[in-house]
């Protein structure tokens, strides 16, 4: 990869430098040993930096990125007809409506009997 890169550099104007230093090293291929150490310190170094130092907010607006959320939200709102509000209720309601009649049937159930057995409504 960093060879590809590399002769891809030097073919370019701002890769002259590139041009220049391969002869030295016996061609591209053999700077990439030799540059690959000090790529990869110069990485873990560039990265520290740019924890520390870059801040997202200042690349990209938070108002923005709300107000396309909200366009995007009223978008999906205009799509959505009052036949898909109703299914998207009656299954949610009809999944727990059920639990509260099964629930509902046995303490109805259970209270029924505990009022016979006291005497009530005989």
């Amino acid at each position: 990869l960093l060879e590809d890169k590399l002769t891809e550099l030097s073919a370019k104007p701002e890769g002259m430098l590139v041009m220049t230093l391969a002869p030295m090293f016996g061609g591209i291929a053999g700077m990439v040993p030799v540059i690959k150490p000090f790529l990869g310190a110069f990485g873990e170094e560039m990265a520290k930096v740019m924890v520390e130092k870059l801040d997202v907010s200042d690349l990209i607006s938070i108002d923005s990125i709300i107000k396309e959320i909200d366009l995007l939200l009223n978008e999906k709102l205009k799509l959505v007809t009052p036949e898909m509000v109703r299914e998207l209720l009656e299954e949610v309601i009809r999944e727990h409506l059920g639990w509260l009649v099964v629930w509902g049937n046995i303490f109805g159930g259970f209270i029924g009997l505990i009022s016979a057995l006291a005497g009530y409504g005989v």
